[in-house]
């Protein structure tokens, strides 16, 4: 059609699925005051329309592509519209878009492939909206969403983000309990993400090849970690995994080049396979004693890994677990268990097998070193703690005192005062508070730095040592 022009009356209720498609049409008008309230499918589709305002009156904009046209480089969405149909933007050149808070339901795709894009805003209080599906896939010059409008939303759905590699960050809503499948997969961009802690599982793939990526924090919250989640993070340097979670993911965290260190609490009853694999910068791995399995080549190729403890509680190993590691390192286990293992289960652990052995007590009793008197300058020298299963423990400090000093710490105890200490920062700190000890876990911060993250285990009673006294 070589209609370019068009003014609706103001008595029109409904524009017709494909009513312009292909036209050449490149204005819209309405006379005096909108009544139209739906706009069907394919509408506008490849037209030559470069802005629309959506009058007041509409509520509906249904069926599929309505504004698929690579000319739209404006739209402005009226406060009353309630839904949005399957890839009603697709393709457009649009570079911003705002949301209403009336909106109460998105088909899927609805800013895909989105070339033009960078920055869009859920508006106000949305308390109805809840599906995000594949809604800014493919927007690889999206910078900035504004998500905080979105108080309703539950879950941030399947490939919702997936190849906006421009998105440097993102805060998620604390009313999300789950990341879909593929939700910020090639967010090759992502530097910062916040996970509250609502969110209960972490779909497959979530954070795939988020190649910038340097660390995550996995609140207490979160039960599951789906396969390949974090896999070929290249820029993670170091995770916790608490001890709320039950499963982990095959390659959940697989080819993460600079992933140095790792702590699996004791919810997680097994490694799957390849979990780890090709993580090639991590050195030691210590698996807590709640694991029974370990999948096949969970470590594999894990060149830089020197250092491994195997609980007792361990009694299937799959195979190439540790497939090509080094020929040397020290492995700590149970000495029963090492005595009892199958002609298999020898081959499947490979070269850690015959590593130098250390014996550890397969149920060890926490014990705490500490002194009320000695201070923190003072708690350093004359105590090994090269190799250490003993919690540590200083008597009359608070968490946030902890906090403040593990703030300053380089590659010696703690710092304080300018005053520097030798010896190894302690893997668990243990902190009294009312009548019972919390344990407190070393972790590496975003700035290479190291503090303690509370893991949430507790001890009703500690064998108490003398602390080491360093001034002489």
């Amino acid at each position: 059609t070589k209609i370019e022009k068009v003014t609706f009356p103001s008595s029109l209720l409904e524009i017709k699925e494909s009513a312009f498609l292909s036209a050449n049409l490149s204005s819209v008008q309405f006379d005096g005051t909108p009544q139209l309230t739906t706009i069907g499918g394919n509408a506008f589709r490849t037209t030559k329309l470069e802005t629309f305002e959506c009058p007041s009156s509409l509520k509906y904009i249904e069926g599929n592509y309505t504004f698929y046209t690579s000319s739209l480089k404006s739209i402005s969405l009226n406060e009353g519209l309630e839904s949005l149909g399957n890839y009603t933007f697709y393709g457009s050149g649009i570079t911003e878009v705002n949301i209403p808070k009336t909106v109460k339901s998105v088909g899927t795709g609805v800013f895909q492939n989105i070339k033009s894009l960078e920055t869009a805003k859920f508006e106000g209080e949305n308390t109805q909206l809840n599906n995000t599906y594949q809604i800014f896939y493919n927007c690889d010059k999206l910078k900035t969403v504004d998500m905080s409008g979105l108080t309703a939303l539950t879950s941030i759905s399947n490939g919702a983000f997936a190849n906006c590699s421009s998105l440097s960050e993102i805060q998620i809503p604390n009313t999300v309990t789950s990341i879909g499948d593929a939700t910020f997969q090639s967010c090759s961009g992502l530097t910062s993400v916040l996970i509250p802690n609502s969110v209960t599982s972490i779909g497959e793939r979530a954070f795939d090849i988020c190649c910038k990526l340097t660390s995550i924090t996995i609140p207490d919250s979160v039960t599951s970690i789906g396969s390949h989640a974090f896999s070929f993070c290249s820029g993670l340097t170091s995770v916790v995994i608490p001890n709320t979670v039950t499963s982990i993911g095959e390659y959940a965290f697989s080819n993460c080049k600079k992933l140095t260190s790792v702590i699996i609490s004791s919810g997680v009853a097994s490694i799957g396979d390849y979990t780890f694999a090709d993580c090639t910068s991590l050195s030691s791995i210590t698996i807590p004693d709640s694991v029974t399995s370990i999948g096949n080549a969970a470590f594999q190729y894990c060149s830089g890994l020197t250092s491994v403890t195997i609980p007792n509680t361990v009694t299937e190993i799959s195979k190439y677990v540790f497939q090509d590691v080094p020929t040397q390192g020290d492995l700590y286990c149970d000495e029963d268990w090492y005595n009892n293992l199958t002609q298999e289960q020898i081959t499947n652990l490979g070269n850690v097998y015959y590593w130098q052995r250390h014996n550890i007590d397969p149920t060890p009793t926490p014990t705490v070193v500490y002194s009320s008197t000695t201070t923190i300058e003072e708690y350093c020298n004359g105590y090994d703690w090269t190799r250490d299963t003993t919690v540590h423990y200083l008597s009359g400090y608070s968490d946030s005192t902890l906090v403040e000093y593990s703030a300053k710490t380089t590659t010696s105890v703690l710092e304080h005062n300018s005053v520097e200490h030798c010896g190894y920062i302690p893997e668990d700190i243990v902190i009294k508070n009312e009548n019972k000890y919390s344990l407190y876990r070393k972790q590496i911060t975003r700035d290479g730095g190291q503090t303690w993250l509370n893991t949430n285990e507790y001890y009703a009673e500690l064998k108490e040592e003398n602390s080491p006294d360093c001034r002489n």
